[in-house]
């Protein structure tokens, strides 16, 4: 059993032997080819920003606030990648980009059990790949305030329109 196992170590060993060139051809042809490869690669560069959600605190627990805060990230992470929003990113700093391509260059991610979400844009230019993190993070806050005053207004009129159909009333009366 022994001599057996002995023989085909010796086998093997020969076989690697006789083509150890090719091994190390191969390996140096591997080399090069990713050397080359990366050499032409354009370099990338990456910028993050970070947003703080906060839930409006109405008479909630803080406990309830947190989490009402947690679902609103999630839910903002998916609206960042808007095409509204980045249409306005583009038409803002003036890209020659597509929507889509555009999304591809940002990763945006909540960040596990808390409020924040990760904005990432990916560039060639790490002053571009900057200003679009910050762009797609300033063009979010506008939008963020400006979705409860929407919400307010249209309550505010609603409110509006009943207080004076009780004026009508009382002049009626």
């Amino acid at each position: 059993m022994r001599t057996e196992e002995t023989l085909e170590l010796r086998r093997t060993l020969g076989v690697l032997r006789r083509w150890a060139w090719l091994i190390a051809a191969c390996t140096l042809l591997a080399l090069v080819i990713a050397l080359v490869v990366t050499a032409l690669m354009p370099d990338t560069y990456e910028a993050t920003t970070t947003l703080l959600v906060a839930a409006e605190q109405t008479g909630m627990s803080e406990y309830s606030t947190l989490m009402a805060g947690q679902m609103l990230a999630l839910t903002y992470d998916q609206m960042l990648k808007s095409q509204s929003t980045l249409e306005t990113v583009i038409s803002r700093l003036g890209l020659d980009k597509t929507p889509e391509a555009l999304a591809a260059s940002i990763k945006t991610e909540t960040v596990q059990n808390t409020q924040l979400i990760r904005v990432t844009a990916r560039d060639t230019s790490p002053q571009r790949a900057a200003l679009i993190a910050n762009t797609v993070a300033e063009i979010f806050i506008e939008y963020a305030k400006a979705l409860p005053e929407g919400r307010y207004r249209e309550y505010m009129s609603n409110m509006e329109a009943k207080i004076e159909a009780q004026r009508k009333e009382i002049d009626e009366t």
